[in-house]
């Protein structure tokens, strides 16, 4: 038996990465006020650092005069926000088309003003309503308005009444379910099926079907708006576009946290100091390195995403267009992993609400006419179709795709039925509403 040992060479690439490299990745991918929060401690433990008022960047500002020149400004200073769509916002851009009569309008701004986090009006919003002059027909047609044609259930004025609404949306007004919700709620919540199967003469497992399918209704209507995610604090909004006519303006907010460090002097002490305080010297240098690093990158890649994105700063939604992170990369000549650093957990505030940078790269759907449609403007298009249908006859969702052919926007039943679901609006069978005799 002979024993052969022989050697192999392989190779291999390895990227090494130094610590201040790390760093450097890791406050590019961190929110603003996460990075505001550990640049404050640091400055509580090292001398060197101070937070002072941020300062314009002189590298930055000559490369934004030849943004300027292409009908973009930037701004690197400032902190002026403009706060995401509340959810009496959302709901009133949903069912503001559906009114015209003024004093309707008005009863129907009134009732939505007054909706709590959970989406339920009190008890007594008859009464307040009439102190604020508004008449009780306008008050019975704002609320029949906002119980129709909102979320299902929003509007209730109570738990049972937003359980009735929703199987009146579902068309089952006629079922065990909603004479359970009428009668037996104090039954339903001990769980005392027995007397429900008694007292109505359904079998019990019946009465458990209908409880099962009441389970399954929102309780909180109101938390299905703003599906986005929840609103982020002013800190954590890494940057605003504004309109001014032709031209968009950029204002980068994260430079509000700046770092102080004056280098002539630094470099003059440096050599008297102990080992320590160079250390802490260094700490202090190396921070405002990377954070001017932070500032342009999100500076590029904002301006890449405005630049690809124009029509939609400019005209809404519907101007949106697909557009991948490996396009703001090849346009900014950054890596594709750079740039996703920079827009994780960030958002961008525009003339059309609060987004996060993801938003806006997304694949897309092609027009007859050859452009290119970004699925969140079609999702908006089927939105605004939706609001503007006849509730008795709402619109399916093979209607909705012929509608959308008609547009040159060629996308399947199934492709609608899956960008609905998506927008969280319920299919035609459950939109469907007969006209209610009283409030």
């Amino acid at each position: 038996m002979h024993t052969q040992i022989r050697t192999k060479q392989n190779q291999s690439a390895q990227l090494n990465v130094n610590p201040q490299m790390l760093q450097t990745f890791r406050l590019l991918a961190m929110p603003d006020g996460e990075l505001e929060r550990l640049v404050s401690e640091k400055a509580q433990t090292n001398p060197f650092i101070e937070i002072l008022p941020p300062r314009p960047n002189r590298r930055m500002s000559a490369s934004l005069s030849r943004q300027t020149a292409a009908g973009l400004s930037a701004e690197l200073l400032g902190y002026k926000l403009k706060a995401r769509k509340t959810r009496e916002e959302e709901i009133w851009e949903e069912l503001k088309f559906s009114v015209d009569d003024p004093v309707v309008k008005k009863a129907l701004q009134f009732l939505i003003g007054n909706l709590d986090e959970a989406g339920y009006l009190s008890p007594d919003i008859d009464r307040h309503a009439e102190r604020a002059g508004i008449s009780r027909a306008a008050f019975a047609k704002a609320l029949r308005l906002l119980q129709q044609d909102g979320a299902p259930g929003i509007g209730a004025r109570s738990l049972q009444e937003c359980l009735e609404l929703q199987l009146i949306r579902a068309n089952r007004k006629d079922s065990l379910a909603y004479v359970m919700v009428q009668r037996y709620m104090e039954e339903m919540a001990r769980g005392d099926l027995q007397s429900i199967a008694k007292e109505t003469g359904a079998p019990l497992a019946k009465v458990a079907e209908s409880l099962s399918r009441i389970r399954k209704l929102q309780p909180r209507p109101g938390f299905v708006y703003g599906d986005a995610g929840p609103a982020p604090a002013a800190k954590d909004i890494a940057a605003s576009v504004t309109s001014d006519g032709s031209r968009l303006k950029i204002t980068l907010n994260s430079v509000k946290t700046g770092l102080y460090e004056d280098t002539g002097y630094l470099e003059g002490i440096k050599e008297a100091c102990s080992g320590e305080l160079r250390q802490q010297i260094d700490e202090a240098r190396t921070l405002a390195h990377q954070l001017d690093y932070r500032r342009t990158v999100l500076l590029k890649v904002v301006t890449a995403i405005v630049r690809k994105q124009r029509a939609f700063f400019q005209d809404g939604f519907h101007g949106l267009k697909p557009l991948k992170l490996e396009q703001i990369a090849g346009s900014t000549g950054m890596h594709p992993s750079t740039v996703s650093r920079a827009i994780k957990d960030k958002w961008l505030d525009t003339p059309w609400g609060v987004f996060s940078f993801k938003y806006f790269l997304a694949g897309g759907i092609e027009a007859k006419s050859g452009d290119m449609l970004a699925a969140s403007a079609v999702k908006q298009i089927i939105r605004e179709l939706i609001a503007g249908e006849d509730k008795a006859k709402p619109l399916s969702d093979q209607l909705i795709a012929d509608l959308l052919q008609e547009r040159g926007i060629s996308i399947s039943r199934r492709t609608v039925a899956k960008y609905r679901t998506q927008a969280k609006i319920a299919p035609a069978s459950q939109r469907k509403m007969n006209p209610l005799t009283d409030v």
